[in-house]
């Protein structure tokens, strides 16, 4: 039968059986005006069901995702115990995903996309669609982190740092997994950094501080990174920042302590005048100790040894001297054993030399029958060397 005649048909089962014809040889477009037409005839028929599905399949066919959506989402929550459903249910779910546009424009679709998904999954637990579904919420996930990334870079970029701390911190707990994660971390340094850069005086330490923590977690989750030198500079140059502050703080308290310990006063007072001293410092090495902690986990040995020197020269009153010349002690050995050929007699010699200071500064310390055994090992391995 001509096109023509089936529209004009009044025989209802044919112009179904028709319309189902042209459906499943994928001329949708004539299929469409029928089932539209029938949609409206047949509601309360033994063929409504039938006619309902197809009307969804068919605009999906045709491309009108919205309608598709609706009438699929629809089928499937009014003929509950239909073959069907979930088939349907399935369907509404993909139709909102293709309604998802790129990345750069407003998700509000590829959130109900995942929203369709998570609820097919929830209603169809097991349902062999699963994986399909999975891998079709990955990428949904993944426009929504895209978006929201840009987003953090673009407060970076235009020197919006406080927003720019935010947007990043609410990324990384809602996508803690995310791919972006190593940029992220990076740019929570720079952007706590700047941010504190900008602050007024009074704000500055604080945020100074989240920029030292930030640097942790990053040489922590990614000791290899491209971008740990530029990380690194950030790091020394918020300490200095930091240093300047704390001595800023506490200047006028600190030369009267020095006084107190150059002068005559009773011993007594110095000792007090010392533990004040300490008291001030006690802040900042233990954040020296933390990241010096972090760089040795990381075999990152020269980083760990130059900071660890520096608080050495700068804190000569420390509140953890055993702990940092152990510390010190053990990367300097770890630098012996991975330098190359060329500096491996004088990082050798260094930790000999580093070794009988701490054995005759912490005689009785647990640590050295530890050290001792390296000591020995390092003097066979100079001997080695400087025999050949």
């Amino acid at each position: 039968m001509r096109y023509g005649k089936v529209l004009r048909s009044k025989n209802i089962q044919e112009k179904f059986d028709y319309a189902v014809k042209y459906y499943e040889e994928g001329d949708c477009y004539k299929a469409l005006p029928i089932f539209d037409e029938l949609i409206g005839i047949v509601r309360g028929t033994a063929l409504y069901e039938d006619v309902y599905y197809y009307y969804a399949k068919t605009n999906y066919c045709v491309g009108d995702y919205y309608l598709s959506n609706y009438y699929s989402k629809n089928f499937a929550r009014t003929f509950t115990t239909n073959a069907k459903a979930e088939e349907l249910m399935f369907l509404s779910a993909i139709s909102s995903y293709n309604n998802s546009p790129n990345y750069s424009l407003d998700q509000k679709d590829t959130k109900a996309a995942l929203d369709e998904f998570q609820f097919f999954l929830d209603n169809y637990p097991g349902s062999n669609l699963k994986d399909s579904c999975e891998n079709m919420m990955l990428r949904l996930s993944y426009k929504l982190e895209k978006k929201t990334f840009e987003v953090a870079q673009l407060y970076v970029k235009t020197q919006k740092y406080k927003s720019a701390t935010i947007a990043l911190e609410t990324m990384l707990d809602k996508y803690p997994d995310s791919q972006f994660r190593e940029e992220l971390y990076f740019l929570k340094i720079e952007s706590w950094y700047e941010y504190a850069e900008a602050s007024i005086e009074s704000k500055q330490d604080e945020r100074y501080r989240q920029c030292v923590n930030s640097y942790y977690t990053f040489i922590k989750f990614f000791p290899n990174s491209q971008m740990t030198k530029e990380a690194e500079q950030y790091y020394k140059l918020t300490f200095e920042k930091l240093q300047t502050i704390g001595e800023k703080k506490g200047e006028l308290v600190l030369l009267k302590l020095n006084d107190i310990l150059k002068s005559d006063a009773s011993l007594e007072s110095k000792k007090e005048a010392v533990r004040k001293i300490q008291d001030f410092y006690r802040p900042y090495e233990k954040e020296i100790m933390d990241a010096a902690e972090v760089l040795s986990e990381n075999k990152n040995h020269k980083a760990t040894i130059d900071l660890l020197e520096f608080a050495e020269n700068k804190f000569p009153l420390a509140n953890y001297p055993l702990k940092r010349n152990y510390l010190l002690l053990m990367s300097k050995y770890s630098l012996a054993e991975t330098a190359l050929d060329v500096k491996k007699a004088e990082s050798y010699r260094e930790f000999i030399k580093s070794y009988s200071t701490f054995a005759s500064r912490f005689p009785e310390s647990t640590y050295l029958p530890v050290v001792e055994k390296l000591y020995v090992n390092a003097v066979k391995q100079l001997e080695l060397i400087e025999s050949e």
